[in-house]
């Protein structure tokens, strides 16, 4: 990695951490296919969701230069050295299985059908209601095929657009019961 690339996630890291509520974060680059996706593991000291850290993020870095996915994490994993474990960092935000959030369970039988259908197609262990489609590994053909099986489970109707402006478990619960 050379030096511009690291002084960049040194510069996306301090304004990750800048966030209130968040007591450590390590952003690394992965190579995932044909391109390059920053991804922050972020340590809360309170509640934060990766949603919000992202957008955050995005605010004041743009396109480009902000993490694609933020995962919450109970400790960055380091080596003997203290210094961020890189390769064991990758191993376990490369998946995209991990939470982007604090844990809420589902309440109502929307929320507990939303949250199957979202790990059903994401195939991830478990979804909270503030987990985030996108930072689970979803992508826009998925979306697609969860709102289709939204729509024949549930019976509630929602375009692209609705969505992607929800994207969580809780947002598109409320929409669906409005």
């Amino acid at each position: 990695m050379s030096v511009e690339d690291q002084e960049l996630l040194g510069n996306i890291e301090k304004v990750v951490a800048s966030y209130p509520g968040i007591k450590e974060v390590a952003v690394i680059a992965v190579n995932t296919g044909s391109e390059q996706q920053l991804l922050a593991a972020v340590v809360p000291a309170d509640f934060v969701s990766g949603p919000e850290i992202r957008d955050y993020a995005w605010q004041r870095l743009g396109d480009g230069k902000s993490p694609g996915m933020v995962a919450l994490l109970p400790a960055i994993p380091r080596d003997i050295h203290g210094a961020v474990d890189v390769q064991e960092l990758q191993r376990a935000l490369a998946g995209g299985n991990l939470p982007t959030s604090r844990y809420t369970a589902p309440n109502t039988p929307l929320e507990r059908a939303l949250t199957e259908i979202f790990r059903e197609v994401l195939d991830v262990p478990r979804v909270g209601l503030d987990d985030h489609f996108f930072d689970l590994g979803g992508d826009s053909v998925r979306a697609v095929q969860v709102t289709g099986l939204i729509e024949a489970r549930t019976g509630v109707r929602l375009s692209p657009e609705e969505f992607f402006d929800a994207a969580t478990v809780r947002n598109l619960a409320r929409r669906g019961e409005a």
